[in-house]
């Protein structure tokens, strides 16, 4: 597009004849004359001066949109009188630029054969004036408003921005999206401010609707619909800002149901106490409470309960996610929640108990009869809920297993993984009592693996650790007794780029040997230790 170099505002009348001409007759130049085409100088229409330079100043007048539509004005001057021919001086037009002001047009008219000048020539007349074209695109202030506001919903689409910052950020990035550029590649966002805020607690995230006022111009070749120029405007819009954190009411509740269902409850009273332990809104921004619990049938061994709960959340810092609006308690119901009616049996006690017995008394029996006999007579459980079911006496090992029912109202407190309240049986080994070469401190293990560990000599990868580890026991007066448990070896950490790591190993007793404090024989123990740089 082409723009001139130098505004012109007075129309002129530049003729090729100098003279001024003498009228020989005035005739209206809209006169269609159809004569046949020799025609006598006395015959011809006259053409006024004044006439065609009014009606030039009427069409220089006009606003155009563009060269070609004010080209066209003129060129609608021709007649049966005269024709026209407008040309838009070239040499006073820039390369690249939209036009916007007046510019130097060229007006040829020629008499046709039927009509001439004043003066009587028939020559051409160059009419210089200006024309005024604004080439432009136009904005309005609501144009710009509904530009800036559908940027903001594509750039938050799921939810509002957090903070005020962010909100600006977003505005100031409206002209320069690929998405918005053919609306809003004409604007200039100069600057945006924003009123003051409602909420005055500095400690508390945003969470209102917010007045941002934005500074706006426009680019060359823009305007503004009102003012015909690009002029700073300020553009007042609102914009939602919620700074609050999301808590997904989904997601929190099977989060609380998978916590609750995998557990058993001594009470509906403990279970209800358990529920406000779980979260807390200063913490975690929520909370749960019991609403209302079925009621218990403390007969049955295990009895399942319904309960309905609530979850609340701190407002002023979280929302519920996707409900922005909606600040109230929300309730779940959640059914077969396990009550553990059952009265606990010490394992450890027990096994006390057992051990207490058994060691004190073992030479005095001549078979594992008279053992299984004396038991049952001399050593009462009832009150623990407990009864012997079975003896077995491993000769070569020199260990006794014994096995222990309870009764359906009691339940195991303390035991192996593969009891824990499970199964009504537990087994319990008594080894020989002398213990002699067959019993295995892990306390003792513990101590000699840590030490051995420590020496960090030629340690510089996981894998040299990991050789470490594996190597403890050749050198170790327990390898007779414990073994390491294939592939058990883990580190937790990487000891090229950090300080410190994590390594755990688990041993197994091999066969004809106990733990000391009565772990079972086969049970993987593992037992960690911190290595540090």
């Amino acid at each position: 597009m082409k723009k001139i170099a130098a505004v012109l505002g007075v129309t002129s009348i530049v003729g090729i004849a100098a003279a001024t001409p003498q009228a020989v007759k005035v005739v209206n130049k809209n006169v269609n004359n159809k004569e046949s085409n020799s025609i006598n100088q006395d015959q011809k229409i006259i053409i006024k001066f004044s006439d065609v330079r009014n009606e030039i100043s009427k069409i220089s007048k006009h606003v155009y949109e563009n060269f070609d539509q004010a080209k066209q004005a003129f060129d609608e001057l021709k007649s049966d009188l005269y024709t026209v021919k407008t040309e838009i001086n070239q040499a006073s037009l820039v390369e690249n630029t939209k036009a916007n002001g007046y510019y130097v047009c060229d007006i040829s008219l020629t008499p046709t054969i039927q009509a001439t000048w004043e003066d009587g020539t028939s020559e051409a007349i160059k009419f210089t004036t200006t024309v005024n074209v604004d080439e432009r695109s136009s904005f309005s202030e609501e144009e710009v408003k509904a530009i800036i506001t559908q940027h903001l919903g594509q750039s938050f689409l799921k939810e509002a921005p957090k903070t005020i910052a962010e909100t600006k950020k977003a505005i100031l990035k409206t002209s320069s999206q690929l998405q918005n550029y053919e609306l809003s590649q004409g604007l200039i966002i100069n600057k945006v401010s924003n009123k003051e805020l409602t909420e005055q607690d500095q400690n508390l995230p945003v969470n209102e609707i917010v007045e941002f006022e934005i500074a706006v111009s426009l680019k060359n070749g823009y305007k503004w619909s009102d003012t015909q120029d690009g002029s700073l405007k300020i553009i007042a819009i609102e914009q939602r800002v919620d700074g609050r954190a999301n808590i997904d009411f989904n997601s929190e509740v099977e989060t609380i149901k998978q916590m609750i269902l995998e557990k058993s409850y001594m009470s509906v009273e403990e279970f209800e106490q358990w529920v406000p332990t779980f979260k807390n809104q200063e913490a975690n921004g929520i909370s749960f409470a019991v609403d209302k619990t079925s009621e218990n049938n403390t007969s049955e061994p295990i009895w399942l309960v319904d309960s309905t709960i609530t979850a609340s959340i701190d407002s002023k810092k979280y929302r519920w996610l996707n409900e922005p609006d909606n600040n109230e308690a929300k309730s779940f119901n959640l059914n077969s929640i396990k009550i553990d009616n059952r009265e606990e049996t010490s394992y450890k006690e027990v096994k006390e108990s057992l051990d207490k017995f058994i060691l004190e008394n073992a030479n005095k029996y001549n078979s594992l009869a008279e053992m299984y006999k004396a038991l049952n007579e001399e050593l009462s459980l009832a009150d623990k809920g407990a009864v012997i079911t079975s003896l077995e006496y491993d000769q070569q090992t020199h260990q006794l297993n014994v096995s222990v029912a309870l009764d359906r109202m009691f339940k195991w407190s303390e035991a192996e993984e593969n009891l824990n309240g499970k199964t009504k049986i537990a087994k319990f080994t008594i080894s020989d009592v002398s213990f002699i070469n067959k019993i295995l401190d892990l306390e003792q293990l513990n101590e000699e693996f840590k030490n051995y560990m420590q020496d960090m000599t030629n340690i510089n990868t996981n894998a040299d650790i990991e050789n470490k580890a594996k190597a403890f026991l050749d050198s170790s007066e327990l390898k007779d007794k414990v073994e390491i448990v294939e592939n058990s070896i883990t580190i937790d950490g990487d000891i090229e780029t950090e300080s410190g790591v994590i390594v755990i190993i688990e041993f197994v007793l091999k066969e004809g040997y106990t733990w000391a404090n009565g772990t079972a024989s086969n049970t993987h123990v593992p037992l960690s230790v911190i290595l540090e740089k």
